[in-house]
C-alpha cells in the first residue's frame, strides 16, 4: 500500500510541477501587471461568449444569490454538462481538492469524443449518467447551476491537451471560506 500511496505522491507533484510550468507559461506572465479583464481581453483566440457542454471552461462570475450562500467561488473552472437559454448546469471542479479532481477528470475521459485530445475534443455525459455511476461520487458537492445574466466575463476555453494541468492550479476564488474548509465539505 505505500508503494501505491508514493507512486500517486510522486505522479501529483510531477503533475503540480508541469501545471505550474502551463500556469507560468500561458498564466502568470502574460496577466504580469495587468487586470483580468485586459487578460481576458488579450487571450480572445480561447475567449467566447457560448458554452459548448464537453468543455472545460472558466470565466468570472459573482452569484445571484450570494448574500444566503455560507461560499461561493467567483471564478469557476467547470465541466458544463447541460444548457437552456437562462442557465447552465455544470461540474465546478473548484469545489475539489486538486488531487480528486485529477481523480474524477481521470474517470471522466472515459467520455471524451475522441482520445488524441484535440481542439474539438469534449466531455460526453450527462447528469444521468454521473448520478447513476457509483464511480463518480465526489460529484454531488461541485455540481452547479450558473445563471447567464450573472456572467461577468466571457468563457475562456481550457484546450483539451491541458485539462490534466489545469486542474491542479489554485486558481479557485472563494468567498466565505477558505479552499480548505470547501473541500472538506464532502
Amino acid at each position: 500500500m505505500s508503494d501505491i500511496r508514493s507512486i500517486i505522491h510522486a505522479n501529483a507533484k510531477k503533475e503540480s510541477k508541469l501545471s505550474w510550468n502551463w500556469y507560468e507559461t500561458n498564466v502568470r506572465n502574460a496577466a504580469a501587471g495587468m487586470s483580468a479583464q485586459k487578460f481576458f481581453g488579450d487571450n480572445r483566440a480561447h475567449q467566447t461568449k457560448n458554452i459548448v457542454p464537453g468543455d472545460m471552461v472558466s470565466f468570472f462570475y459573482d452569484p445571484k444569490g450570494k448574500d444566503t450562500l455560507p461560499y461561493y467561488d467567483t471564478f469557476p473552472m467547470i465541466l458544463p454538462f447541460n444548457a437552456d437559454k437562462d442557465s447552465f448546469t455544470a461540474l465546478n471542479l473548484h469545489y475539489l481538492h486538486p488531487r480528486v479532481r485529477a481523480v474524477l477528470l481521470e474517470k471522466l475521459m472515459v467520455y471524451a469524443t475522441d482520445d488524441k485530445l484535440t481542439p474539438k475534443t469534449r466531455l460526453a455525459f450527462s447528469w444521468q449518467t454521473l448520478k447513476s455511476a457509483s464511480q463518480f461520487s465526489e460529484i454531488s458537492v461541485c455540481v452547479k447551476k450558473y445563471l447567464f445574466k450573472q456572467l461577468k466575463s466571457s468563457f475562456i476555453v481550457i484546450p483539451p491537451k491541458e485539462w490534466k494541468y489545469v486542474v491542479w492550479l489554485p486558481l479557485c476564488r472563494f468567498h466565505g471560506a477558505t479552499n480548505e474548509q470547501v473541500w472538506s465539505k464532502k
